[in-house]
Order: structure tokens, then C-alpha cells, then sequence
């Protein structure tokens, strides 16, 4: 594979159109939110928590894309904001990213009260029906015992809401729920709450999806396999925890490795060594890939 290709393969993955439970719940979630978070005098939100990998971005991403694909393409309209939560924010760090984001020549200027009210003068100007904020969990400082800087950054999402500009969509790792555990009127406010998880691999149903969502990701990678279907899918779960995420980090890395040491084939040599690079073997766990009987277990091409 040259370059190119191995690019493109990559893209392809992350282009995925995925249709499960879970992300379905998530999509659905937001379009409820779009469709009747204004409905009333104040605006409404959503949250989706999980841990890094379960999809929550990857929703969020393909919501945004897909009502932009529909939606006007008006110069000055920006009608879904999304942005990632400033890491360790102050006061300000927030609704400055935010009126970077939609443009504010100057973002950081003024009190957080004057900064708070241009955001919604420039969100009505910008006909702005949904702001989404990504990793909101960066918000939660839980250092902090006194929890005043959790409480302080509810409140100031709570007031956005109370301006009935647009909903708010928040999406993190599970601490991102003290913002809403710690303020009750933002709590009351939420229109969804949606958990997103790993999947599971105890029943035979839960096996059978499994082993359809990794054939799919494969199938993009575009290489023969030869390694046996009954002992790619187990490992692969032992070796991503079942997170969707760390499945296409694990492909896509696989991509990569193929290409670069020129394989015509996946087999268990070829996925050892793409895990052992990867940021997956950063966290202690053994390569799964490598087995007992040999450095990378017997292969044979899959049915």
C-alpha cells in the first residue's frame, strides 16, 4: 500500500456510518434536543457520559455533520455550535473559547457578565440552534473539595439555558455528572441523559454483534484475513475492552502497520504489532495478540 491508500483507509474508518443501540439512543436524544429544546421560555439540554471510547464523540461528530448537510449554507449562519471544554478552566476560559469560536474579534475581553452577554447577542445573531461541548469533564475540576468550582460553572450553564437562546448538548467521562448533581435547576433543564458504554460479551447475542461491528471495521481495512474469525473476535474485545473506540484505533493502526512493513495480510503477527504501538498497550494490559504457543499464535484464514 502507498501513502495514499493507507490515508484513505484510515478516513474510511472514521467515516463510518454505525447503527447500534447505543449511539442510536444518542442521535435520537439529539434531535429531540434541536427539535424542542426551545419550546417554552427557557432552553433545554443533554448529557452523554461514558468512559474515553464509547462513541459519545463520534455521535456528537456525525449529528453535527449530518445537520449540516442538510441545513443552510448561509455565510453568516452558524446554526450547531460544537467546541471541546477548555482544560482546567477559569471563569472566563469558557465563554471565551465559545466567542472565539463563533467569531468575537476580541474573546477574552471584559467580565465574564459582559462576556456572557455578547455570547448571546452573537448566538441570536449567528441564528445558533444547538452549542455542543465536547469533554466537558475538563470543567469538573475534582481537586477542589469544596466543589465551589463545579457549582460556579453549573450555575453560569444554567443561566445560558435561562436566556432560551439555544439547548446546550454535554458530553464527557462520568464525573461530568456533579455539574448537573451539584445544580438542580440545571438538572431539571435535561431533556435526555444518555449512558454510552463498552459492550458486552457474555451472551451469544452480545457475541454476534460484537463480531459484526469488527468484521465491518476490517472489512474497510480492505486486507485478506488470516487469522481464524473465532479467535479474532474474543481477542479483539479482550484487547479494546469492548469500547468502539479503541476498536477503530485498533484498525486503524493495523492499517498502518500492514502498509508499512508491505503485508498483503492481517494475520496475528500483524495485529500484535500494531497493538504493541498503539496507545492501547500504554495502559499495563499484556498484548493480547501474543499467545502462548508462539509470537503470534497459530493463523489461518478466516471463514
Amino acid at each position: 500500500m502507498d501513502e495514499t491508500t493507507i490515508r484513505d483507509r484510515i478516513r474510511k474508518i472514521d467515516e463510518l456510518s454505525l447503527s447500534y443501540d447505543q449511539v442510536n439512543l444518542a442521535l435520537d436524544a439529539l434531535e429531540d434536543v434541536l427539535a424542542y429544546g426551545t419550546v417554552g421560555a427557557e432552553a433545554k439540554c443533554a448529557m452523554l457520559v461514558g468512559p474515553s471510547g464509547s462513541g459519545k464523540t463520534w455521535a456528537l461528530q456525525h449529528f453535527k455533520e449530518g445537520q449540516e448537510a442538510h441545513g443552510s449554507e448561509e455565510r453568516d449562519h452558524i446554526p450547531i455550535v460544537y467546541l471541546t471544554a477548555p482544560v482546567q478552566a477559569s471563569d472566563k476560559a469558557l465563554p471565551g473559547k465559545l466567542l472565539a469560536k463563533l467569531g468575537d474579534p476580541m474573546p477574552e475581553k471584559g467580565t465574564r457578565e459582559r462576556m456572557t452577554e455578547r455570547l448571546i447577542e452573537r448566538l441570536k445573531a449567528l441564528g445558533t440552534r444547538m452549542v455542543i461541548i465536547d469533554e466537558v469533564h475538563h470543567l469538573v475540576d475534582s481537586r477542589q473539595n469544596d466543589n465551589k468550582k463545579i457549582r460556579q460553572t453549573a450555575e453560569w450553564l444554567k443561566d445560558m439555558l435561562l436566556a432560551g437562546v439555544c439547548p446546550f448538548v454535554y458530553a464527557g467521562l462520568d464525573t461530568s455528572e456533579s455539574l448537573l448533581t451539584t445544580n438542580e435547576q440545571l438538572a431539571r433543564r435535561g431533556m435526555h441523559y444518555v449512558r454510552m458504554g463498552a459492550f458486552e460479551y457474555r451472551t451469544k447475542q452480545q457475541r454476534e454483534f460484537f463480531a459484526e461491528l469488527v468484521e465491518t471495521f476490517f472489512d474497510e481495512a480492505d486486507l485478506p484475513l488470516e487469522i481464524d474469525r473465532q479467535d479474532l473476535v474474543p481477542t479483539v474485545h479482550e484487547a479494546t475492552g469492548g469500547l468502539i473506540g479503541r476498536v477503530a484505533t485498533l484498525v486503524q493502526r493495523t492499517i498502518m502497520t500492514a502498509g508499512r512493513q508491505g503485508r498483503a495480510c492481517i494475520d496475528a503477527k500483524c495485529l500484535a504489532d500494531s497493538w504493541a504501538t498503539s496507545g492501547l498497550a500504554m495502559m499495563g494490559q499484556r498484548n493480547p495478540f501474543v499467545r502462548r504457543d508462539g509470537p503470534s499464535g497459530p493463523t489461518k484464514k478466516a471463514a
